[in-house]
């Protein structure tokens, strides 16, 4: 009976419901929105086995403005035999992912490209959405075998799982590629890239160590292994290597857990724009409370009435608590709407610089349908 009457009085006074509604809309939307931004980028473990021990080797600059300096093929295959520290060695490209042109039948694709060894799968141990990942068998002169991400795999081919096995042609070298595998959702790596190919398929020289790809180095650390410990081993290799000919002496041992790298410098921007919002929806439950407020100091009079009428004061106070209830409930109904509409805007207009993106919808789909 209450929950009828406190819709009509609603309906009577459509100014202040709105306002309620509205207000308290806009603050769930947004506090929904940055949450799964945060729970997408941060707070989403990566599809990697044992995260924890994956880690991502790298050489820096001691002078100027610490400019990072890539590894070799050489360097990998030098390292990957001499690590004691990593259980696996392999290479994922410096600079992230280029855009390039390919070509599939006659439709012309723009796919993210990046140049991996062929173990980088195994030494990630990630499991594959469809097909197989890349396996050091992929990586040798002649090879075709590539592997998409989960994103490019729903946008260009509609989540068809007959994509594996499918020819990709580069546009501009008529090189054909091969389809074998794609990337569990939510991971995208080196960069943004949607194509990961093996450095032999597209550098054959570097088999006899003739000219090299840029490479960052992801290892495994062996159990009980810490990056203290697999800093001061790439130190060492460094130092040795600073008396090779042609080598740069000032460079500087870097190793660090790899989502600190996929993450990059976004962490401090997004916890602060957490505390921004926070301090929004503080905001929300002040104003909201304020129109209850002076909305209570209007209804003076026709509570004074019901209370000379007989109603007691819990009738009066589940009065007003329906009313509040059905304003909160309705007011989050809006917020969630408003909430997905942010976050596909988010995603859509999302800067390149800004990590995990497809892990912000993921995210905002995990909190949707999660069971209470």
């Amino acid at each position: 009976m209450e929950l009828m009457f406190a819709f009509r009085l609603l309906r009577r006074n459509a100014t202040f419901a709105a306002s309620v509604i509205l207000t308290l809309a806009i603050g769930i939307a947004a506090a929904t929105a940055i949450f799964a931004v945060v729970h997408g980028v941060l707070l989403t473990p990566l599809p990697i086995r044992d995260q924890s021990r994956v880690v991502v080797l790298r050489k820096e600059q001691l002078v100027g403005n610490e400019a990072l300096v890539p590894f070799s093929v050489r360097d990998l295959r030098e390292y990957a035999a001499t690590a004691r520290t990593l259980e696996s060695v392999a290479g994922a490209q410096y600079d992230g992912a280029w855009p390039s042109v390919m070509r599939d039948g006659d439709r012309v694709l723009s796919p993210n490209t990046a140049v991996v060894s062929g173990d980088l799968f195994a030494t990630l141990g990630i499991r594959p959405a469809v097909g197989r990942m890349l396996s050091a068998g992929d990586d040798v002169v002649g090879g075709d075998a590539i592997v998409i991400s989960y994103a490019f795999w729903r946008r260009a081919f509609g989540g068809d799982s007959a994509v594996i096995g499918r020819v990709l042609r580069g546009a501009a070298s008529g090189t054909s590629f091969r389809i074998v595998g794609v990337m569990p959702r939510g991971f995208a790596f080196p960069g943004r890239a949607d194509v990961l190919v093996p450095v032999l398929t597209v550098m054959p020289g570097a088999a006899a160590n003739e000219g090299q790809w840029p490479f960052n180095l992801v290892g495994r650390l062996r159990a009980g292994v810490t990056v203290a410990q697999a800093r001061a081993e790439l130190a060492g290799y460094l130092a040795r290597k600073a008396y090779v000919p042609g080598e740069p002496r000032d460079v500087r041992a870097s190793v660090r857990p790899i989502e600190s790298l996929i993450v990059g410098d976004v962490k401090p921007v997004l916890l602060a724009l957490s505390g921004a919002v926070l301090l929004l929806l503080g905001l929300v439950n002040v104003n909201v409370a304020n129109l209850f407020l002076v909305r209570g100091i209007a209804r003076r009079r026709e509570l004074a009435v019901r209370a000379a009428l007989g109603a007691g004061g819990w009738r009066i106070a589940r009065l007003v608590l329906t009313e509040g209830l059905v304003l909160a409930v309705l007011g989050g109904a809006v917020g969630v709407v408003l909430a997905a509409w942010l976050i596909r805007l988010l995603v859509t207009l999302a800067p390149v610089e800004l990590p995990r993106v497809d892990d912000i919808q993921v995210a905002y789909d995990q909190l949707a349908h999660d069971d209470p």
